[in-house]
């Protein structure tokens, strides 16, 4: 067991934006190993709906079954590392004490659950890296949570003990709004939800903005889907200078057989094939739904450098 502050990176993104898909390649190179949406861990524990994804149950899986056995009862739904996880399916976008919180950067020291939360978190970080060193036989460089949510962004932040850095995942509105709106059916329920999607969009990412952009500098870095879906070994490889760690040039091709131990997240965990831009949005997507995500989400989407026509800037380039 290490005394050393466990390294993490966090994937923060508003979900539905390519963070399954970096994590995966992520978890090809050498010394970085992902967990998946860790929060999520103690549902997937209760209810076993997806397992690890090394394609056991997480309680058969040998690194989780060790995590599981050190951690006790910690890892019970409603504990600490689940904060902000309602349900298997549901973490809950406004709560509003929480969300001033986030915005003021009030400090978390006096906040009833915080020690608990660093406490519980930190050792469930350790117990991660501690179990990987013992089956793999080195020590983890970087634990990897794709959680996403700005809350345990937030929080994590605070916690004294854990080096986190952050991967700020986006993606096009568009893109976003279409895949939260395609089972919605059409008319009214429809352009709802793309207005809710298109302002949790600009909320969410601006939100992770402003809780990233206090964090120790050199600690974050922005990465587009479209960048690493068309040009993974370019996106990988910057990574891999932020990171300090050796890119691999079979990565895009090989990442699927990288043995992993991610759990939750997007059902592409568990999928074979390779990498391959998912813009039905383009061609899918309703014109008007189109105008109306771009027309609230417009202004934080030219931040990343998406353009208003549909043909995309990345097509421009190419």
């Amino acid at each position: 067991m290490s005394d050393e502050p466990t390294r993490v990176i966090f994937l923060a993104s508003t979900g539905r934006s390519g963070s399954t898909l970096l994590e995966l390649l992520l978890n090809g190179l050498d010394g970085v190993w992902t967990t998946g949406e860790l929060y999520v861990l103690p549902w997937e524990i209760s209810e076993n709906r997806r397992g690890c994804g090394c394609g056991k149950p997480v309680g058969e899986c040998e690194m989780w079954s060790t995590v599981i056995a050190r951690m006790g009862p910690d890892l019970k739904p409603g504990g600490e590392v689940s904060r902000f996880r309602d349900t298997y399916r549901i973490a809950k976008f406004f709560r509003w004490v929480d969300l001033l919180r986030a915005l003021r950067h009030t400090p978390l020291d006096g906040v009833a659950g915080f020690a608990a939360f660093a406490r519980e978190n930190k050792a469930l970080f350790s117990a991660v890296a501690d179990s990987l060193e013992a089956l793999e036989g080195e020590r983890p460089r970087y634990v990897v949570d794709s959680s996403k949510l700005f809350y345990r962004l937030s929080w994590l932040s605070q916690c004294r003990g854990i080096e986190l850095r952050v991967i700020h995942v986006v993606r096009d509105p568009r893109a976003f709004v279409h895949a939260k709106t395609r089972e919605a059916k059409p008319g009214v329920a429809r352009n709802w939800t793309a207005f809710r999607m298109s302002v949790r969009y600009a909320v969410e990412n601006a939100l992770i903005e402003r809780i990233a952009g206090r964090m120790r500098a050199g600690y974050v870095q922005r990465v587009r889907y479209e960048d690493v879906a068309r040009h993974p070994d370019r996106a990988i490889r910057g990574l891999c200078e932020w990171l300090g760690v050796e890119y691999r040039s079979d990565l895009p091709e090989v990442f699927r057989a990288c043995e992993n131990h991610g759990v939750a997240g997007n059902i592409m965990r568990h999928r074979e094939g390779g990498i391959a831009l998912d813009d039905r949005w383009r061609q899918d997507m309703d014109r008007r739904l189109k105008r109306l995500a771009w027309l609230v989400a417009g202004r934080t989407a030219r931040r990343y450098g998406y353009v208003s026509s549909d043909m995309s800037d990345i097509e421009r380039e190419t």
